[in-house]
Formats: structure tokens, C-alpha cells, sequence
């Protein structure tokens, strides 16, 4: 499965740069193709899976990520992310939502014959 962050999460952990109190550092952009993380997830205070790290996608303009996740949590299921406690800095929770893969569906490779008839 895959995770697609809230934006409006992220957009607030980016603001959080230019305030004084402590905040997680943001991901990078663009982020490392090799960089791996491993990022808890969470439903209702419960550990539900895992995230593989982040990535900005500029097609789906959102932050996402693989993710393996218990198999009762349908596409569209609200988890929370565990983001940062990388040394000294706090951690934050970011919404995302369970998505199916691929993120994004390719028409192109669609048989259409049947559809001129």
C-alpha cells in the first residue's frame, strides 16, 4: 500500500521552520533516491504498520510514501505518521491516508480496442 500525506500537516512542519519553538526538521526537497527511513504509523494510538520514508510527488503534488499496513485498513483510512525524534528535536504526528498502488493509474496501457467498436 502507499500513504499520501496531508498537505496541510506538511505545510504547517515547514512553517514550524520560521517560529521559535522546537519543531522536527521537514523532509528534504527533493528528497535522496536512496535515503531509507522507516516511520512508524498510527491508528488510534495503535502501531499499524510502517512508512518507508517520504517523497514529494510533483504529478500527485503530495507527499508520499510506501507503506506496509495491517490488512484491515482499506484505501482511504486515516493513520498518522511519526515524524521526527531524528536526535534531540521533537516528533510530530502527520495525517496521511492509505492508498492503493500504484498512485497513479496509467490509462495509456488500457486496451481501447473494444471501446472503437
Amino acid at each position: 500500500m502507499g500513504l499520501v500525506w496531508n498537505s496541510d500537516d506538511m505545510a504547517e512542519l515547514y512553517a514550524a521552520q520560521f517560529r521559535d519553538d522546537p519543531a522536527p526538521p521537514p523532509p528534504d526537497l527533493p528528497y535522496g533516491q536512496f535515503r531509507i527511513q522507516f516511520l512508524k504509523v498510527f491508528r488510534d494510538d495503535q502501531q499499524v504498520g510502517w512508512a518507508s520514508g517520504v517523497a514529494y510527488s510533483p504529478n500527485v503534488r503530495r507527499m508520499l510514501s510506501l507503506a506496509r499496513v495491517r490488512r484491515d485498513l482499506p484505501a482511504g483510512t486515516e493513520v498518522e505518521v511519526l515524524w521526527g525524534a531524528f536526535s534531540t528535536e521533537p516528533a510530530w504526528r502527520i495525517r496521511a491516508r492509505v492508498a492503493e498502488l500504484p498512485f497513479i493509474k496509467q490509462e495509456r496501457t488500457r486496451d481501447l480496442t473494444a471501446a472503437k467498436r
